[in-house]
């Protein structure tokens, strides 16, 4: 009776026999995992920083066909590839002509960058009425150098120079570039040659200044009206 249980056991699923055949299959496929992972490389044509990675130790790694959404391992980048894209006023755009070339200074992160603007948008955002001008970095910089991609900057571009001109306050200006001078106790419309801006100033084309510029909002202010100078307040 023991004879015949033993060999109804060494006859089923769990013989000696069969367990080393499992064993040996799964020594095999083990040894060509490893093989596999040895050949196995994660490489772009191109040099490259990584943002972010998803990939663990011991996780499967392959094609979209055979691991699914499992494939995606990270997001990289291309550091020479980064550009920066800069709202701009298409006024200021103007007074930068010719804008394309200008050099201008980066700064991110406590560190200044030199860049050069490379390109303008075409079009004007619908909402915020800016366009885009386009800098990219200066070519001496190495990879590790680069802002991360989506960091706020501050930018400065290089303007045209100018001579014989009046930097006015903002609270001079009237619409389309026009300002209030005094001249002989009467208000007098003068528009100006606006040839760019500096931060809350306004840089002009000299003129006759008259007896003074109007500083600040003038209630019922008209051509001709009888007015008197004095200084404006800081």
């Amino acid at each position: 009776m023991l004879e015949h249980e033993l060999n109804s056991g060494l006859a089923g699923g769990g013989s000696a026999e069969y367990q080393a055949a499992v064993i040996e299959k799964a020594q095999v496929a083990l040894e060509l995992a490893e093989l596999q992972l040895e050949r196995t490389e994660i490489s772009l044509p191109y040099r490259f920083r990584v943002i972010t990675s998803s990939a663990e130790v011991g996780e499967l790694a392959g094609t979209v066909e055979t691991t699914g959404r499992a494939s995606v391992l990270g997001l990289v980048y291309r550091p020479e590839s980064i550009r920066l894209d800069v709202p701009a006023d298409p006024r200021d755009i103007e007074f930068l002509q010719p804008v394309v070339g200008r050099s201008a200074e980066v700064r991110a992160n406590s560190n200044s960058f030199k860049a050069t603007v490379t390109g303008k948008s075409s079009v004007v955002a619908p909402k915020s009425r800016l366009a885009s001008l386009f800098l990219k970095f200066d070519a001496e910089l190495v990879a590790d150098e680069y802002p991360l991609p989506n960091t706020f900057v501050e930018i400065a571009i290089a303007g045209p120079s100018h001579e014989n001109v009046y930097v006015l306050p903002e609270a001079s200006e009237r619409p389309y570039g026009h300002v209030w001078i005094v001249r002989g106790g009467l208000l007098e419309s003068h528009e100006t040659e606006v040839l760019g801006r500096t931060g809350d100033d306004l840089v002009v084309r000299a003129f006759d200044l008259g007896d003074g510029i109007v500083v600040g909002p003038l209630p019922n202010a008209r051509q001709g009206l009888a007015v008197s100078a004095v200084p404006a307040r800081d």
